[in-house]
């Protein structure tokens, strides 16, 4: 291996899905895209200056991140019509 190689693990999961038939099966997705099943579970930095791209394995919660931002517009639409309600008042 030179110096210079990258290895980036990507874990079945992230291009297979088990069977619901058959616990302990796992069969390709419909239709995996394979760069954006690499990407997952990592960050990519891009280091435009001296013309490198990282990676690093990601800790984001995506789920967490999904209840916040939903929950975020919520309070944001509630906002909203408690103004609408007052203007009307």
């Amino acid at each position: 291996m030179l110096q210079s190689d990258v290895v980036i693990t990507i874990p079945h999961t992230h291009y297979k899905e088990e069977s619901r038939s058959y616990p302990g099966k796992y069969t390709a997705l419909v239709q995996p895209i394979l760069g954006s099943n690499l990407l997952m579970g990592h960050d990519v930095n891009f280091d435009i200056g001296r013309g490198m791209t990282g990676f690093a394995e990601s800790h984001c919660d995506h789920s967490r991140y999904v209840e916040e931002r939903d929950a975020k517009q919520q309070q944001e639409l509630l906002r909203q019509e408690e103004e609408i309600i007052s203007r009307v008042a």
